[in-house]
């Protein structure tokens, strides 16, 4: 009797772990809804499985699926506690994803793979609906086990700057982080032809920016990506004076970079003063860096830049526009805030004072002027007359309809009464931030030339600047204490000549 119970016994294991009916590709299991789809625990194994030779060790198990969007998350648990019950005892799984037409020729859909604790995640996206995929699940050693097997074919929620239609516009030159970039829009194609791919979709997790120069300069940037070994690829686009979706094509790439973290685990890549190349392929081939050489962008023109984290969504990078050595291009984007004024600024002036404003901005279709005293202006080249005494800073800001803003200062108008002259015949530069300069004060100038001598007749300062006041030193360093000689000549203005001379004494 004890004979035939365990010889049914080990007729009942064998049955049990017999050879599966998806242990080959060509009968991969097919997964009838892969959207949010779990087995339960320990449902499939490995257990007497074959090695279907593909050139990759371990004896395998295949499922398959087709695609209904755009990303698919698996997760295999093996040797592993869930919830207080064992989900398997396969040591070691391993996963792949393929595409095939005849289970002969096998192309893998490589994806950003991680392992822990007997457990392992593959995350892919830019998958073509409609196409089947096949999931390959080994282990390494040859191990042999139990598994649950989790497949998650899903459309990632859209967000603002996914596809071209709807980049983000970019108004300065500021660094900022993303912190979650997931999904690749209702166009995951967009980057077809570059270095990117050529036909398949070439967008996993993106997001678009796009700026008009407001100057001809250089143009650099360091993408660096908030988590390491995260793969960052990217294109650039210049578009032209249209920034129409039409232009994103491969006539218009200038720089693109889909290597592979080959620079070290902080996968930093971007364009740099130091390369000499204009686009990096997939992979670490010979030379390759993640960086490529620098753009120089053209004033009108606009550009758009396309980032991709091929390795996993949920995840972020800062972008900042300098290369990895801190250097910063010589090009801006618009709008830009610019003016020049007559008199010229800074200037010391004399009441009432009438001030001419000429706007400079470019890009820019409505202005704020601000004078300083209170009094604004939203003409494009004002006239505004001071009629009080005081320092006042002017700040115009000019904008883009619906778009952004820039503003700049430039630095006082000074007014005084009518015909001010003051020069003190003391000054005293200890660094007490109290009468540390030695000041002139003259108003309406036209043109301004200041010297100051020691007492053996030796030029110790000169300027042509009224606002570039001595401090008591000579080639950077302090001066004794004693008595000086200035000399100035000025013409104001009215065309008035000025000339001024005396003791100036340096107290500490």
């Amino acid at each position: 009797m004890k004979i035939i119970i365990i010889l049914t016994l080990i007729l009942l294991a064998q049955l049990t772990f017999a050879q599966h009916p998806n242990d080959v590709c060509n009968s991969a299991l097919l997964l009838q809804n892969a959207t949010n789809y779990c087995s339960n625990p320990q449902e499939y194994n490995n257990i007497e499985a074959i090695n279907e030779d593909i050139s990759l060790p371990g004896k395998d198990v295949w499922f398959k699926f087709t695609a209904i969007a755009s990303d698919v998350n698996i997760i295999l648990y093996g040797d592993y506690f869930g919830t207080g019950q064992r989900v398997g005892t396969l040591k070691e799984p391993t996963l792949n994803l393929y595409t095939t037409t005849d289970c002969i020729a096998v192309s893998e859909s490589t994806g950003s793979t991680t392992s822990q604790n007997n457990s392992v995640t593959l995350y892919r996206g830019r998958l073509q609906i409609g196409t089947t995929y096949y999931i390959r699940v080994s282990a390494k050693n040859d191990n042999t086990g139990t598994f649950k097997l989790c497949v998650d074919n899903y459309a990632p929620p859209l967000r603002p700057g996914q596809d071209y239609g709807d980049a983000i516009f970019l108004c300065s030159k500021e660094s900022f982080t993303e912190s979650n970039i997931a999904g690749a829009g209702l166009n995951n194609r967009e980057a077809n032809g570059s270095c990117l791919g050529d036909h398949a979709p070439t967008e996993e997790n993106s997001v678009w920016y796009k700026w008009k120069a407001a100057n001809n300069g250089t143009l650099v940037f360091t993408i660096t990506p908030s988590s390491p070994n995260i793969d960052i690829d990217w294109v650039l686009y210049d578009l032209g004076t249209s920034d129409d979706a039409s232009l994103i094509n491969p006539s218009h790439i200038i720089r693109c970079s889909a290597s592979q973290i080959c620079s070290g685990p902080t996968g930093r890549t971007g364009l740099s003063f130091t390369e000499t190349d204009v686009s990096e392929p997939p992979g670490c081939g010979a030379g390759q860096n993640d960086l490529v050489k620098y753009a120089d962008m053209q004033q009108g023109h606009y550009y758009a830049l396309l980032v991709n984290n091929f390795s996993a969504p949920n995840q972020g990078f800062t972008l900042d526009f300098k290369d990895p050595s801190g250097k910063s291009g010589s090009g801006e984007f618009g709008p830009l805030a610019a003016f020049n004024t007559e008199p010229k600024l800074p200037a010391q002036l004399a009441l009432p004072a009438t001030i001419n404003f000429f706007n400079q901005s470019v890009d820019a279709d409505i202005f704020l002027w601000k004078f300083g005293d209170g009094e604004e202006s939203t003409e494009t080249n004002p006239v505004h007359e001071y009629k009080n005494e005081g320092n006042f800073t002017v700040t115009l800001t000019a904008s883009k309809t619906d778009v952004c803003s820039s503003s700049t200062q430039k630095g006082q108008f000074i007014i005084r009464k009518s015909g001010t002259v003051f020069i003190p015949n003391t000054f005293t530069p200890n660094g007490d931030g109290i009468n540390d300069e030695f000041v002139i004060h003259i108003t309406n100038l036209e043109s301004y030339q200041i010297r100051i001598f020691n007492r053996y007749g030796s030029r110790v300062f000169i300027s042509n600047d009224i606002f570039d006041a001595w401090k008591g030193i000579q080639k950077g360093e302090p001066l004794p204490v004693g008595t000086y000689y200035y000399s100035i000549n000025a013409i104001r203005s009215d065309g008035y000549v000025i000339t001024q001379s005396g003791p100036v004494s340096i107290i500490r």
